[in-house]
């Protein structure tokens, strides 16, 4: 995925010794200056030291007399159930989220349950089964052999590590981006991805193990190559991407591929060999006259998924179901009751007309396409019908400027009576068929969602595509933004209507899912960048100058009114609380996502807590003076509290994090260092010397490894996930291999 950077490339230019982010810290620099806090001092013993990790070589033992290596004998040397965390332990089990569970958060032997209250999770074991989301099931949550999810209140959720095998926007990761409560992948074609269910015992990807997409008691495999997969029925081993397994999206007996242009695919019928999007087969989605070839979910008829003049059954396994019928009660996912779409406890109808189905949140009360009620898409404040055939909602209206995802836009979907064209009521665009005229919304307009003859290509690769603007090259969000939401080769601006958006890049034409587009994710009236560290960046919130990922911009992730900032390594990040520095998915856990140099709370929005913050001392709780990274700081080791050669926050001689010193890195790397800036043998996105993977220095790699450090960030003689010199993860350096391997820049 990375090409090698040309000697002119500025980002591969050393520094020079004037400029500002590569001149060392001198000895009176604050960060320099010991703690004089409670964490100042070694952290009550661990055994986790003492023990070396497979895999991770440390070359300078430590002495007897560390503090690091001494057993443990305070409260967190052990693992009950009402303990806090126990961080590194290589045998015990650690717990990740729950002040009363005994998970791993880094164990490389233990098997690790990510969010299960139960189970005894490794946070970053490369060698545990990893369970997605099952209480039951050990679950790993970064493993570079291990799944990742993105967002999900009780998935695993990995957002960016450069050391996982997981790449928001990579072809050939894993990746999971928005549901509460499920591990979503967002548009990788080749990634194992698992919806899923909170409840199963879902292996993310194993490509050996079963996973459930949405049944809370199957063990289904989502995406794994060899095993079949269930979508969405708790008896039925569907597998639903699969490019080479006899995939059947929701049939327990045909082999039916949902996406593979080679196999014959079966969106919902369980005995017919209907093709959902398969350019290639005998079979039409959206068959204009009905033909019996296309079965959307009948178990027994030919059933046409839009047909304008037969009765089309969505999910009915006995019955004519009309998936868009203003007159008709549709079911979405469930054959005879209420359906929950993502949570095991809501009663939640995707598509029926008299539940109150929620779409994207486990608690709230929303309608998905009930007729009657007032659906919100994507805000649970947001008047917006998705699919109601009553309300005044016209998704696309020819009339209307509509957004996406504006809280003040009354769209339509999918109503039968508003004259509604899902991409302009006079243009041929084709929805899934590069070579079918298809209407995706309206029975009386000759609209083609996807057309080939079209300027506008929603998922084509090398056509440039509008997704939502009659007349602009491409929009997605904007009736007069150049927009394309997923083709590779199109300057791709996913919501922002004057900015030329990076998605992922602040130089990188980046697209939402393609590596080479410039995209922009979010706001219509912001001038977004998703990562630019140089744009304020709104993720989500339409009228906040909100800067996702940007390293000098207060970001706000989730919130409207919220600077958070999801992954910068130099920002006052805060992932999802209104008044915490960060705060990712718990109101009560303060836990740090990602970034191992910014003061971010990962979970709490209301816990003074950072995960490694400069000024806050404590990871977990405002009654717990638990340091997430810190718990056993040693002679050459830790995070929150750095020693003589340590890291975090406040990095020593040769440490990082924030304010890297000689051989540091974060955000500013110094002579040896990396990240967004790397310098002489950096690399981060642009490996250098003797690097790879996104951000690994001299002897290091992953987000932020140091000289002798360790923790989340392995240094020379460190550990965990991020190995050093003859390291691996991922990322390996010098001596390593993995995804981007490279010879001396």
């Amino acid at each position: 995925m990375f090409t090698s950077l040309s000697p002119s490339d500025p980002i591969s230019t050393p520094l020079s010794p004037s400029d500002p982010i590569s001149t060392p810290l001198s000895p009176s620099d604050p960060i320099f200056t010991s703690l004089s806090d409670p964490f100042s001092h070694p952290s009550p013993p661990q055994t986790h030291f003492h023990t070396p990790l497979p895999l991770r070589p440390i070359s300078t033992p430590l002495s007897p007399s560390d503090p690091i290596s001494t057993p443990l004998s305070d409260p967190f040397s052990h693992l009950s159930p009402s303990d806090p965390f126990s961080h590194l332990s290589p045998s015990d089990p650690v717990s990740h989220l729950s002040p009363s569970d005994p998970v791993s958060h880094l164990s490389p032997s233990d098997p690790v349950s990510h969010l299960s209250p139960s189970d005894p999770v490794s946070h970053l074991s490369p060698s545990d089964p990893v369970s997605h989301l099952s209480p039951s099931d050990p679950v790993s949550h970064l493993s570079p052999s291990d799944p990742v999810s993105h967002l999900s209140p009780s998935d695993p959720v990995s957002h960016l590590s450069p050391s996982d095998p997981v790449s928001h926007l990579s072809p050939s990761d894993p990746v999971s981006h928005l549901s509460p409560s499920d591990p979503v992948s967002h548009l990788s074609p080749s990634d194992p991805v698992s919806h899923l269910s909170p409840s199963d015992p879902v292996s993310h990807l194993s490509p050996s193990d079963p996973v459930s997409h949405l049944s809370p008691s199957d063990p289904v495999s989502h995406l794994s190559p060899s095993d079949p997969v269930s979508h969405l029925s708790p008896s039925d081993p569907v597998s639903h991407l699969s490019p080479s397994d006899p995939v059947s999206h929701l049939s327990p007996s045909d082999p039916v591929s949902h996406l593979s242009p080679s196999d014959p695919v079966s969106h919902l019928s369980p005995s017919d060999p209907v093709s959902h999007l398969s350019p290639s087969d005998p079979v039409s989605h959206l068959s204009p006259s009905g033909q019996a070839q296309v079965s959307h979910l009948s178990p027994s008829g030919p059933v046409s998924h839009l047909s304008p003049s037969g009765p089309v059954s969505h999910l009915s396994p006995s019955g004519p179901v009309s998936h868009l019928s203003p007159s008709g009660p549709v079911s979405h996912l469930s054959p005879s009751g209420p359906v929950s779409h993502l949570s095991p406890s809501d009663p939640v109808s995707h598509l029926s007309p008299s539940d109150p189905v929620s779409h994207l949140s486990p608690s709230d009360p929303v309608s998905h396409l009930s007729p009657s009620d007032p659906v919100s898409h994507l805000s649970p404040s947001d008047p917006v019908s998705h699919l109601s055939p009553s309300d005044p909602v016209s998704h696309l209206s020819p009339s209307d400027p509509v957004s996406h995802l504006s809280p003040s836009d009354p769209v339509s979907h999918l109503s039968p009576s508003d004259p509604v064209s899902h991409l302009s009521p006079s243009d041929p665009v084709s929805h899934l068929s590069p070579s079918d005229p298809v209407s995706h919304l309206s029975p009386s307009d000759p609209v083609s969602h996807l057309s080939p003859s079209d300027p506008v290509s929603h998922l084509s690769p090398s056509d440039p595509v509008s997704h939502l603007s009659p007349s602009d090259p491409v929009s997605h969000l904007s009736p007069s933004d150049p927009v394309s939401h997923l083709s590779p080769s199109d300057p791709v601006s996913h919501l922002s209507p004057s900015d030329p958006v990076s998605h992922l890049s602040p130089s990188d034409p980046v697209s939402h899912l393609s590596p080479s587009d410039p995209v922009s994710h979010l706001s219509p009236s912001d001038p977004v960048s998703h990562l630019s560290p140089s744009d304020p960046v709104s993720h989500l919130s339409p009228s906040d100058p909100v800067s996702h990922l940007s390293p000098s911009d207060p970001v706000s992730h989730l919130s409207p009114s919220d600077p958070v900032s999801h992954l910068s390594p130099s920002d006052p990040v805060s992932h999802l609380s209104p008044s915490d520095p960060v705060s990712h998915l718990s109101p009560s856990d303060p836990v740090s996502h990602l970034s191992p140099s910014d003061p971010v709370s990962h979970l709490s929005p209301s816990d003074p807590v950072s995960h490694l913050s400069p000024q806050t001392q404590f990871h977990i709780s405002p009654s717990d003076p638990v340091s997430h990274l810190s718990l056993r700081p040693s002679f050459t080791s830790l995070s929150l509290r750095p020693s003589f050669t340590s890291l975090s926050l406040r990095p020593s001689f040769t440490s990082l994090s924030l304010r890297p010193s000689f051989t540091s890195l974060s955000l500013r790397p110094s002579f040896t260092s990396l990240s967004l800036r790397p310098s002489f043998t950096s690399l981060s996105l642009r490996p250098s010397f003797t690097s790879l993977s996104l951000r690994p220095s001299f002897t290091s790699l992953s987000l932020r490894p140091s000289f002798t450090s360790l923790s989340l960030r392995p240094s020379f003689t460190s550990l965990s996930l991020r190995p050093s010199f003859t390291s691996l993860s991922l990322r390996p350096s010098f001596l390593s291999c993995r995804l981007e391997q490279r010879e001396v820049f």
